[in-house]
């Protein structure tokens, strides 16, 4: 668990701007500004309808290292959920992709990625018409980044870092343990049967 990488933030489109956001090419390559672990060549140019399709596909049950979940309200979206190291490394910048594009249509908002240890996050900011990358290493610069989304006395509401946070590592906690396959009593008896016919065949 200390390794997975907890996703959250939301977007806010103007009218209609969720829709055009859906049909928006997503390639991360174009932009430039992306960490060493964010790779944008390692997938091909798709669609965000079709990548939020592909997200949509790994299940929550426990054992999988993927479970990112979308919620869209009028023109309003949100997600939230995690994805393991290796995941995280695939992904990372096409689900930061997804929200930087929104820029072209309008789209406002934030994004975050946040080791579950604490150890480095990576803040997506976007802007209509622009969006930002910021990656942090340092537990200071983490700590910091949570005192700055907390609401502020007479200043809007803003999105609060730590309860987004302590909201995925619940939704993971929640999900159900990984089955065990049970064996199969079937074969056990077999091998007794045949050894018990081998001391017969002896006597």
């Amino acid at each position: 668990m200390e390794w997975h990488v907890a996703v959250f933030g939301k977007l806010t489109f103007p009218t209609r701007g969720l829709l055009a956001w859906k049909s928006l090419e997503l390639d991360a390559a174009r932009f430039s500004d992306w960490e060493d672990e964010f790779d944008p060549t390692n997938r091909e140019p798709s669609t965000v309808a079709a990548t939020l399709d592909e997200l949509a596909d790994f299940p929550g049950n426990g054992i999988d290292t993927v479970d990112l979940r979308f919620t869209a309200s009028g023109d309003k979206l949100e997600v939230l959920g995690f994805l393991a190291d290796a995941e995280y490394r695939h992904w990372c910048a096409h689900v930061a992709a997804l929200f930087r594009v929104a820029a072209d249509v309008g789209g406002t908002g934030d994004l975050y990625f946040v080791n579950f240890a604490g150890l480095y996050a990576h803040h997506v900011h976007v802007a209509k018409g622009a969006s930002t990358f910021t990656a942090l290493h340092h537990e200071a610069d983490i700590d910091r980044l949570c005192t700055t989304m907390k609401p502020q006395p007479e200043k809007p509401p803003r999105p609060r870092f730590q309860a987004e946070f302590d909201r995925v590592v619940a939704m993971y906690e929640a999900l159900p343990p990984p089955t065990v396959k049970p064996t199969a009593p079937a074969k056990k008896k077999a091998v007794r049967s045949a050894g018990k016919k081998s001391a017969r065949a002896r006597r």
